[in-house]
């Protein structure tokens, strides 16, 4: 009977051992995922905000997934779904690498969408412990970018990041998550789980909020208003706060926003640091912008409904589908469609969109059931689903919204009968732990192609190229580097300068860039007719890219046919008024007009 019991006390002790791994796996995969993921910036990659996030957000997922396994079966079969319909888009699409991990400086392909599912399951199956303290570490973390925010948008921050390395993009004006639209979204969740955290700390609560809406108002972006209005609506109905201290959490929300109003109205900056002024301006600018590019999306999809250009091929989907008018008004520079739904249709048709609008259905089924313990979370996912609807994919907002949309879910579903086995968990694991190294291959091809870049070491690019030999930046700047070293009469550097610039169209064959690079090379070899070919075979694929029509008018006045050059640049310029092609064509035709 002692050996009976003996033994049953090890094998609680085990069982204890377990779980508190498995706890402390998830809390660390979460820590990463959250917090980890929306502070980290690198001022030493080409992608100084995207690089680490990527890894964090994957590595987050890895450490989490013990979580997934509690996931009742059908948020399991509806998350993998969503997955291997963007696997298979991926697969069909027009460039696969592009696909699996995303554009360079967005992240937004495959490993992105496997880390969403993965943290929406992890949210579905936490424990009501961990489900409890993840409100204090939204609102901490929020407090964290909000006051960098306010520093930056103050003028008293240093542009830490945008002086990082040679292409680095971003500032602490739009705090670690690189610019004022994800911030203002991230604030958003935030505020919204302010709600929660009113529960038991009321004065702290209404001090962070004071903050979050400062930094908030700052950003000056009408969406992320609209998110932050629309989660606490969500939030504050069934959150079992007394009717003063949710009257409180609002007027300080309103009173802060207020006086910032009252500040842009009176002195008028130059810079708005409140978006009222910007509720004019709806009919106008990146609004009107917005349904140009929807409508190029939907042309785009048409071309390939079912399974969709893969995901993250939204830029040339959108280049060669487009309107003369839609390129007048939205440009080249669009490279999403700034709606998660549009975006999902043309990356991965009409059985991605499917699949993923199965998956939030369920999702919001269940949040809409979520006792008060979780509403806050299905505010916040609330909010980052407006911002979704209206502004891009972003590698740790996205991950995020799906994070918190599972943690809703996972307080208003069924009983957990039905859970998912080992095998899945294994299968999961290891293909998340494929993305994490292909995540980590891409960061170390980032550190060595922003190294190469600002030293001029051509060993550094190769090096770059040898650990992700797809890698379309580090290419093109090899590329350039050996055509100017061809100019010396090199001839091993010029053809090796025409291979890459003709392997990188091969494999790259909807990236809107590469055959202008391609050009370029021609044009620094001193080959106009060569270039000229590559513009005409980019009109042949992008038809209404003014850019392309340019570098036309510009390779024919170089070969001295000032009438093809007239009539590309006057092309161009009727597409883009105040591009390069208008000084162009006052040099080839004095007395011409632009347009």
């Amino acid at each position: 009977m002692a050996a009976k019991d003996l033994e049953s006390e090890r094998c609680d002790a085990a069982l204890a051992l377990t779980r508190e791994l498995s706890g402390r796996g998830l809390e660390s995969g979460l820590f990463l995922a959250v917090v980890a993921a929306t502070l980290a910036l690198t001022p030493f990659t080409m992608s100084s905000i995207v690089d680490p996030k990527l890894v964090l957000v994957l590595a987050g997922a890895l450490l989490a997934r013990r979580a997934a396994a509690r996931a009742e079966r059908r948020l399991a079969v509806a998350a993998g779904a969503w997955v291997a319909a963007a696997a298979l888009a991926a697969v069909f699409g027009v460039d696969r690498w592009q696909a699996l991990m995303g554009s360079e400086d967005q992240g937004n392909g495959l490993l992105l969408i496997a880390a969403s599912a993965m943290l929406f399951l992890v949210g579905a199956g936490m424990p009501e412990g961990m489900a409890a303290r993840l409100p204090a570490w939204l609102v901490g973390t929020g407090v964290a970018v909000a006051g960098v925010g306010i520093l930056g948008a103050l003028g008293a921050a240093v542009p830490l990041v945008g002086a990082a390395g040679p292409d680095a993009r971003g500032s602490l004006i739009g705090s670690t998550l690189g610019h004022q639209v994800f911030l203002g979204a991230f604030l958003a969740a935030a505020i919204a789980a302010t709600v929660r955290l009113a529960r038991s700390r009321p004065t702290l609560a209404l001090a962070a909020l004071a903050v979050l809406a400062s930094s908030l108002s700052l950003t000056a972006k009408r969406g992320a208003w609209l998110a932050a209005a629309i989660g606490l609506a969500v939030a504050l109905p069934q959150s079992g706060l007394p009717r003063r201290r949710m009257a409180a959490l609002v007027a300080t929300v309103l009173m802060t926003l207020g006086a910032w109003t009252a500040v842009d109205l009176a002195v008028r900056l130059e810079e708005p640091v409140a978006a009222t002024r910007r509720f004019a301006e709806i009919g106008q600018g990146s609004a009107l912008a917005r349904r140009y590019i929807w409508t190029s999306s939907a042309r785009g999809f048409l071309r390939r409904p079912l399974l969709g250009w893969g995901p993250a091929s939204t830029w040339g989907a959108n280049v060669s589908s487009a309107t003369q008018a839609e390129m007048r008004m939205t440009g080249r520079i669009w490279h999403d469609a700034h709606n998660l739904f549009v975006e999902s249709l043309v990356g991965t048709g009409v059985v991605g969109t499917a699949a993923l609008a199965v998956l939030i259905g369920l999702g919001v089924a269940r949040a809409r059931r979520a006792p008060s313990s979780r509403r806050w979370a299905a505010a916040g996912a609330a909010a980052l689903g407006v911002h979704h609807l209206l502004q891009p994919i972003h590698v740790s907002l996205t991950p995020l919204a799906f994070l918190l949309l599972g943690v809703a879910a996972g307080g208003g579903g069924p009983p957990l009968a039905a859970r998912v086995g080992r095998r899945w968990r294994g299968a999961t694991s290891l293909l998340l732990a494929a993305g994490l190294a292909l995540a980590f291959l891409r960061m170390g091809a980032s550190t060595f192609e922003a190294y190469g870049r600002r030293y001029g070491s051509e060993p550094a690019l190769r090096l770059a190229l040898r650990l992700e030999p797809l890698r379309v930046s580090a290419a093109e700047r090899l590329a350039i580097e050996r055509a100017v070293d061809s100019r010396g009469r090199d001839l091993v550097a010029a053809r090796e300068a025409r291979a890459i610039a003709r392997r990188l169209v091969r494999l790259h064959p909807w990236d809107v860039d590469v055959r202008l690079f391609a050009a370029d090379v021609a044009l620094l070899q001193d080959d106009p007719a060569g270039a000229a070919g590559w513009y005409g075979e980019q009109l042949r694929r992008f038809p209404k890219d003014a850019r392309a029509m340019g570098g036309l008018a510009f390779a024919a006045l170089r070969m001295g046919d000032r009438e093809t050059a007239v009539r590309w640049a006057r092309r161009s310029v009727a597409l883009d008024p105040e591009g390069p092609a208008k000084r162009l064509l006052q040099r080839a035709s004095p007395r011409a007009r632009p347009g």
